[in-house]
Parts: structure tokens; sequence; C-alpha cells
């Protein structure tokens, strides 16, 4: 077991490796570009849903489930800091349930319209008005990185020279020049933030996109458009309200997550770990148990 260690990035990966270090009594640096409440990580910019989303690695169903396991337990406590609130998620077609929606604690249903109206009666739950809601479901049916990040090496001599014995590249979309990882690509998501009836509650958030490879920083003309009628189906009266906010950020996507210990970086007494690509599932995923062996 490593006595101190250097996680490289922020995002909600980068924190919860330090969280479960700190918990296995191991003494933590962390150096980011960008504090950890900065929006410019897709884990704080866009925050997430419990919900394995573009994340095509086999394991991510298990890792998945471990995260579920923890949240509920941090549910039932005495002390939570955990809120379990209902969603509802719409499809273009009826499809099978995905194997994580077999938790007993999900209560996962699939739903038409007139039940969704009577369960978000039971739950206060607020939706756009029936009838509005029916003829959109039938309409889709028919139709810089800092130079903390400028190679591996600098990083590792970097963590020898703060006293470590190990270090963890949490770098997200920042590995692809870190590690020169060219399978390691962004995809792009917009949102449109709203203030909410219930200032306590926060903004609504509006998206959103999932393109691969598309680098644009800016909110297009056409994806405002597609935002804003989002945004009317989901109730929000757009003609007098205007957006008080807009974010543009990249997941982190790659066929595989790579979590492993680099053997080239490796040296005796520094073990160096990479720990990224986990698409749209950081929030989801991040008390995988792997992480825990590799950092064993």
């Amino acid at each position: 077991m490593a006595s101190k260690v250097l996680v490289v990035g922020s995002g909600v990966i980068g924190l919860r490796t330090a969280l479960e270090l700190l918990r296995k009594n191991v003494r933590v640096c962390l150096i980011s570009p960008k504090t950890p409440t900065n929006v410019s990580t897709t884990s704080m910019g866009a925050g997430g849903l419990w919900m394995p989303f573009h994340c095509d690695d086999t394991r991510v169903d298990g890792w998945a489930l471990s995260t579920l396991d923890e949240l509920t337990t941090q549910h039932a406590s005495s002390d939570r800091n955990v809120e379990v609130v209902p969603k509802v998620s719409f499809k273009r077609q009826l499809m099978e349930p995905p194997t994580w929606s077999k938790s007993s604690f999900l209560q996962f249903q699939q739903l038409d319209v007139d039940s969704l109206y009577k369960y978000a009666s039971q739950n206060n739950m607020r939706l756009p008005r029936r009838e509005q809601l029916k003829c959109r479901v039938h309409a889709c049916v028919a139709v810089s990185s800092s130079n903390l990040f400028q190679d591996n090496e600098r990083n590792r001599d970097r963590g020898q020279a703060l006293g470590c014995d190990g270090v963890v590249n949490c770098t997200g979309l920042g590995s692809r020049a870190l590690c020169l990882d060219e399978a390691l690509v962004g995809a792009r998501g917009v949102l449109l933030h709203y203030d909410r009836y219930n200032p306590s509650l926060g903004d609504n958030c509006v998206g959103g996109t999932y393109l691969v490879g598309d680098e644009e920083e800016c909110v297009r003309e056409s994806e405002r458009e597609m935002l804003l009628r989002n945004a009317q189906t989901l109730g929000i009266d757009t003609a007098n309200n205007d957006p008080v906010g807009e974010w543009v950020g990249f997941r982190p996507y790659r066929s595989s997550v790579r979590l492993e210990i680099d053997n080239d970086l490796t040296q005796s007494g520094m073990r160096v770990v990479h720990n990224y690509g986990f698409g749209g599932s950081g929030w989801t995923v991040m008390l995988a148990q792997l992480k825990k062996q590799l950092l064993s």
C-alpha cells in the first residue's frame, strides 16, 4: 500500500479516487489546473444522474451497482446526505430494460403516458400537459490543459518531489494529450439553465446532445432552438423566461475505460495508475471496485 499518492485531476473520478485513498489512511496530494467547483469539468458543469450513460465498457454495470449500494446505504442512514428523487426518461421506442434496472431499490417501471400522469400525481412530479406530451411522444416515434498535464513523466517526477510513492492520472479528456491516447475523444454536451420556481433546488438544466468528436465550444443557433423546444416540453414558459446561463462541455469517451497500472512509467518505489475514459458515467461509476484493487 502506498503511503502518499498524487492524484491528478479534480473531476468526480479524481475526487472519488482521493477520497478512497484517504479512507485507506493514505495521504493525498491533489493537483488540477482548476478548482473542483469549476464548471470546466463535466462533473461540475453538467452534474449527472445515476445511470450508466455512453460508457461501453463491459464492467460499467458492476461499477454502477457498487456505487448504488453506497448511495442507498447513505440514503438510509440517520445523518443521510443523499436524497432520492423520481426521474422520468423518455425513449423513442419500447426496449428491454437495462440490466442495472433490476435493483429493487430503483423501483424501475416502464410506463405509457397515462400511467405516467397517474404516477406523477401521487409523487408531486411536475409534467407538461398530457395532450402536449402525447403529441410529442407520437411525433418522436414517427419520425486546455495547463502545464500540469504536459506529460506523464513530469507528473511522476512531481509526485516524487512531493514525497509520493504513487500517482493516479484522473485527467479525463486531458489524457488525450497527456497519454497521446487516440482512443479517447470528447463527446460534446450542451445545456441551457433556467431559474427554478424554488431557488433552493438550483437551476433547471435543459439538454442536450451527445456528439462524439464535435469540438465546438459555443452553443450553435440550431442547438439553441432545439433546447428551447425541449424547455417548452418540460413546461418552461420560454416566452417569458430567458435562460440564465448556458454550458458546453466534453465527456471523456473511450470504447473501454483505461483503468490500469502503467508499467512503462512505474519505477521502483513509484507506481503510476491511469483512471479515465468513463464517458457520461462518471457520477455513476465513481465507486469502481477495480479502482480499489489497483490502489491496494
